[in-house]
């Protein structure tokens, strides 16, 4: 599963500062497009160092995320993270340190890369959670089926591997249906 949007709350975050740094009050439903530094018209260099200025220890946690993290793996299944975070130095171990501070148990494994659906193919997954809708399609024209946390800027997506939730309730909903499927089909 993906990290931020989909277990962190950084949204808000990030729409904060770039919403002081430009002077705009954009909210969330503003965000209709995937593409921030073109919304809010600042540069990528711009917008780099606004996503390196982020206090990833302390993001807050999107509701359900951190019981879902703790039931997951007592329903026998595995947790693997892949992130498409910044991969600049020492950010894996602020993520570490994020999931340990918050008393998340022990996740198979964890990935920040930009090639997200080749790490998943290394490891086989059933299944991925993404908020991104350039990574969600990647996922499902590799047929691997996508849990969709539903965002204004992923709203122009649609497959029949995307299955898009409101939050973590029906993320685990959609696990469960789709592992017995799966069970049933053999």
């Amino acid at each position: 599963m993906d990290i931020d949007s989909v277990i962190t709350e950084i949204n808000p975050v990030i729409l904060d500062k770039l919403n002081t740094h430009n002077g705009l009050v954009l909210e969330i439903e503003d965000i209709v497009i995937y593409n921030l530094p073109k919304l809010y018209g600042v540069k990528r260099d711009v917008f780099n160092s606004i996503l390196k200025d982020i206090d990833y220890v302390n993001l807050p946690a999107i509701v359900g995320s951190i019981y879902s993290l703790h039931r997951l793996p007592l329903e026998g299944y595995e947790i693997h993270l892949i992130s498409h975070r910044d991969c600049r130095q020492g950010l894996k171990e602020e993520t570490e340190q994020w999931f340990k501070n918050k008393g998340v148990p022990k996740y198979k494994s964890l990935t920040l890369t930009e090639h997200k659906v080749q790490r998943a193919k290394e490891l086989e997954l059933d299944m991925m959670i993404e908020d991104s809708p350039k990574q969600a399609m990647d996922f499902v024209n590799n047929n691997i089926p996508i849990i969709l946390f539903d965002y204004p800027y992923n709203r122009n997506i649609e497959s029949d591997l995307i299955y898009r939730v409101s939050g973590w309730t029906e993320a685990r909903e959609v696990i469960n249906d789709y592992s017995r499927i799966k069970k049933r089909q053999g």
